[in-house]
């Protein structure tokens, strides 16, 4: 009976373990008869076939379980070491060999022959005991035959008798030799086999015809919740209760079936209850045993644990914060919509979200308070849009929507509910949290074009949203491909414009309206481009690379090339302070200050109270918090700060009294028409009166009149700068400049 309930759970292992190197290994029956069976001098075992046979199963066993050791390994270490404890025990010696009688592996197991890796067999072994194994070995390699035969060899003046059965895998052989000389008896190696079943990492159960259980393992125990003394002589149905995953319908009693078709079988997917009513997911294999006159006497099933399995399946497409789908899975999600929407000649919407403000909630509030948002947000997320539809978190604070629609007014209303429900504020950790959703959309079929491509469509027209004063969507047209293709080449062109040297530094000077006096000169960047006549402005090449690194690089190359020059200027008896334009995008690059003292440490001569660096107030204002702490080490470092295009953000006066700035400008376009515009000279005469009340100096930009001059000075307007003044000049020409400049402007003249 043991012998036979073997051969069966040998079937299930293979189903259960399908690896391609036993695909490779034939099954040998029990009770096959030897294909060859060579002569030998020694004296032949009196141990009966089976108990020869036995031996080759139990080798084969033991082969079928290392290999699922080495699976399991993967899984669970200490699994791997238990395991290993239980094959130790087994006196087999387990080793490959490739046709010239080199052993290539050797398996865990108690060592009888002195078997080394990478050795050949003749020099380990005594020359009669190599010469045989070799020969079987090679015969089983070219007939591609499994063989069982018996030899002895002398070791230290003993005769040891040994069995061997020979595997074929491909050009190799198995070897499995088991010591016969201890005249292990039939019952011993029944109990040793048991021990095994019993060690197990796959639940075991075995029944009667009727469907009764004889037998149930200790894994069985463990995951159906039934201890062995409760559940012998019980139906299988009542202890292996079984559900189809998908239907949860009660699926066939497994040894019924096995019975009925008199052949093994295996399902997977499969739902088990346990005894206390929790379900596990689990794979089963199911086939009848025989008696050695080969009547069915029962059946064996043999079943494991697959959630840790579905765990790791689910890990692999999901995003472990969210929940959402991540970029492997949303791919696979976003191919099958593309074929359904082309069969149903409906619209596909790829919605590309990016969160306005989030940087600001994960510097100020810390990641933890960050990751609370995402998961907050997708969960608006999956509220907003419909069951059918599908949602991902890609990386950082973008995600992606797939929505299959009629009609493009269908796609603008789930814009608006995401929209809204985004914009809603946030409770994280007791605190409001706001933010926006800047939002590209790509529709396909209108635009044809595979996967990646759509999602990069829908990434474009998100950044024309953030682009255009974010919290808004938009849709992707073919013009926005042409206008990003263009943006790249021209990127391409200004960065070799940096490594070529092409870039100038012009600098205009500012004055004290009052006094005359040059108090300073702010550095303009210029492109001298040698395909162009005349120099490019940085209105025409800088917004291509606002938001790359590359604005990062040439920030940092003018920081440089100031200190420089204004190191050139001192040598040369000229002391004057220079102003430094430094954008958001650097500001609060990681390695900004860094680099900063790095600068002033290169040029010692250059005092950093001597160095100005203007701010957009609208990039002071988007990331206030974040802003707030880099200016304040900015001011550490000893250089002023001023806050540039004042007006132009709409600063509220809690912004302005908390930003350590020394200085404001007032944007260009209020002082253009000033005389003319009555807003705009309220709004300077306000800003002058603002910079009073927090003690700041104030500089007027686009000073270009005697008039727009008197009337500054009528305002209290302190400072101004413009072509009124001076056009921007190369850095060599400002001390000409500076020897040339009256301090008696016409503007100071007949001020009333």
């Amino acid at each position: 009976m043991i012998i036979k309930l073997y051969q069966t759970l040998q079937t299930l292992l293979q189903r259960t373990f399908p690896w391609l190197i036993l695909l490779l290994l034939p099954s040998i029956p029990l009770h096959a008869a030897p294909l060859y069976r060579p002569s030998t001098s020694s004296t032949q075992s009196h141990q009966s076939t089976d108990v020869k046979v036995l031996g080759a199963g139990i080798s084969l066993l033991t082969l079928i379980l290392a290999l699922c050791m080495e699976w399991r390994a993967k899984k669970c270490h200490r699994e791997v070491l238990r395991q290993q404890a239980v094959l130790e025990t087994i006196p087999l010696d387990t080793a490959l060999f490739d046709k010239e009688g080199r052993c290539l592996e050797i398996l865990p197991g108690r060592r009888e022959m002195p078997l080394v890796k990478g050795r050949h067999l003749h020099e380990t072994l005594p020359e009669e005991g190599a010469r045989q194994i070799l020969g079987a070995i090679r015969r089983t390699i070219e007939t591609g035959q499994a063989g069982f035969f018996e030899f002895a060899m002398t070791s230290s003046g003993m005769e040891k008798r040994y069995e061997a059965s020979i595997l074929p895998a491909g050009d190799k052989a198995i070897c499995i030799c088991r010591n016969a000389s201890s005249g292990t008896s039939l019952a011993s190696e029944n109990t040793r086999l048991r021990s095994i079943l019993q060690s197990l990492r796959n639940g075991v159960i075995t029944t009667d015809l009727n469907g009764h259980i004889t037998y149930i393992n200790p894994e069985a125990e463990k995951l159906t919740g039934w201890r062995s003394e409760n559940a012998a002589g019980s139906p299988l149905s009542e202890v292996f209760r079984i559900l189809v995953e998908t239907s949860r319908e009660t699926a066939e009693n497994p040894a019924l079936t096995a019975l009925r078709k008199n052949a093994a079988g295996s399902r997977r997917n499969l739902l088990l209850i346990r005894k206390d009513g929790s379900e596990i997911g689990i794979d089963e294999s199911t086939g009848p045993v025989a008696n050695d006159a080969g009547e069915i006497t029962g059946t064996v099933i043999a079943f494991h644990d697959i959630s840790g399995d579905k765990q790791l399946l689910w890990q692999a497409g999901h995003d472990a914060l969210t929940g959402l789908l991540n970029r492997v899975l949303l791919h696979d999600r976003l191919i099958h919509s593309m074929a359904s929407v082309k069969r149903q000649g409906k619209l596909l919407a790829v919605l590309f979200i990016d969160l306005d403000g989030f940087k600001s909630v994960n510097d100020n509030l810390g990641h933890a308070a960050g990751d609370m948002l995402l998961k907050e947000v997708a969960l608006r997320l999956k509220k907003a849009i419909r069951a059918e539809d599908t949602a991902a978190r890609i990386g950082g604070d973008e995600f992606v929507v797939l929505q299959e629609a009629s009609d493009r007014y269908e796609v603008q209303s789930s814009l608006d509910r995401i929209m809204s429900t985004i914009n809603s504020p946030f409770l994280i950790d007791g605190m409001p949290v706001s933010v926006s959703p800047s939002i590209g959309v790509a529709l396909y079929p209108e635009n044809d074009a595979e996967p990646e491509t759509l999602l990069r469509q829908a990434d474009m027209a998100m950044y024309h949203a953030k682009q255009s004063g974010r919290d808004q969507y938009h849709f992707f047209d073919s013009r926005m491909d042409v206008m990003a293709r263009k943006n790249h080449e021209r990127q391409i062109r200004i960065a070799s414009a940096l490594k070529n040297g092409e870039l100038r530094l012009y600098y205009q000077p500012k004055i004290n309206l009052k006094s005359g006096r040059v108090t300073g000169l702010e550095a303009l960047i210029r492109w001298q481009d040698p395909d162009l006549a005349t120099l490019t402005l940085p209105r025409d090449f800088l917004p291509a690379v606002q938001d790359t690194q590359l604005i990062v690089d040439i920030g940092t190359w003018v920081i440089n090339k100031v200190l420089e020059q204004v190191e050139a200027w001192q040598s040369n008896g000229l002391v004057v302070e220079a102003s430094i334009n430094v954008a958001g995008r650097q500001l609060q690059d990681p390695g900004f200050l860094a680099m900063l003292k790095a600068a002033f440490k290169a040029h010692p001569e250059v005092e950093p109270s001597r160095i100005e660096l203007e701010i957009l107030e609208t990039t002071a204002i988007a990331d206030f918090d974040s802003i707030l702490q880099i200016l304040s080490d900015c001011r550490d470092v000893g250089v002023r700060l001023s806050l540039d295009d004042f007006g132009t953000g709409y600063s509220s006066l809690s912004y302005l009294k908390n930003l350590p700035v020394d200085r404001i400008k007032i944007d260009r376009s209020f002082v253009a028409d000033m005389l003319e515009n009555k807003d705009n000279l309220a709004i300077i005469r306000s800003i002058v009166s603002l910079s009073k009340i927090f003690n700041m100096e104030v500089i007027a930009e686009g000073l270009e009149s005697t008039s727009q001059g008197q009337m500054l000075i009528r305002m209290g307007c302190g400072f101004a700068q413009g072509y009124g003044i001076a056009e921007p000049m190369p850095w060599d020409a400002v001390p000409e400049w500076m020897n040339a400049w009256s301090q008696n402007p016409a503007w100071m003249r007949n001020v009333h």
